[in-house]
């Protein structure tokens, strides 16, 4: 039997001074986030009854401060380690406290793809606003994009052609 390799996700989180904060590893990017509680509004933590907001990595008064997420596919568990303990050696973030291994010795790796962690939440107001400023409809297959996190960058630029296509020609009426 062959193994097979399960794609995972390397991320960083970013402060409002742009600061690495925190460096992580996932194989499901919508779950982990919410599990950091990031991106989550904060009526459905104090409402929740469920201990998935308790241990949180990141302490509750901080949370506002994370601004931005950034996250690199991988092809498998090894390699998300090896980017992670490198990252977390290379930018030292306030909220790591496992693989601490600080070293001006970082090791030579390919550059990760990077691309920015967007929230299904945003692209649900994009959609709002889209369909309340300009009529345009999403079609039921730009939905279906937006809750998936693999297709959500890809919903969401379509999202935004239709946007700027409808505003250019009601601009010309």
């Amino acid at each position: 039997m062959a193994n097979v390799e399960i794609p995972q996700y390397v991320y960083i989180m970013f402060d409002k001074n742009n600061t690495v904060v925190y460096v992580g590893q996932t194989g499901n990017m919508d779950q982990r986030m919410k599990s950091h509680c990031i991106f989550v509004r904060q009526e459905d933590i104090d409402t929740s009854t469920s201990s998935r907001y308790e241990n949180v990595i990141i302490p509750s008064d901080h949370l506002a401060d994370i601004k931005r997420v950034k996250y690199a596919k991988v092809n498998n568990k090894y390699l998300s380690s090896i980017y992670e303990i490198q990252l977390i050696a290379k930018y030292m973030p306030i909220y790591n406290t496992q693989f601490k291994y600080y070293t001006n010795e970082l090791i030579e790796l390919p550059e990760l793809k990077w691309n920015y962690y967007v929230p299904y939440s945003y692209f649900e107001g994009l959609e709002f606003y889209i369909t309340a400023s300009t009529r345009i409809q999403p079609t039921k297959e730009t939905k279906i994009m937006g809750k998936n996190f693999e297709t959500r960058l890809q919903a969401m630029k379509i999202m935004n052609e239709l946007y700027y296509k409808n505003k250019d020609v009601n601009k010309n009426k």
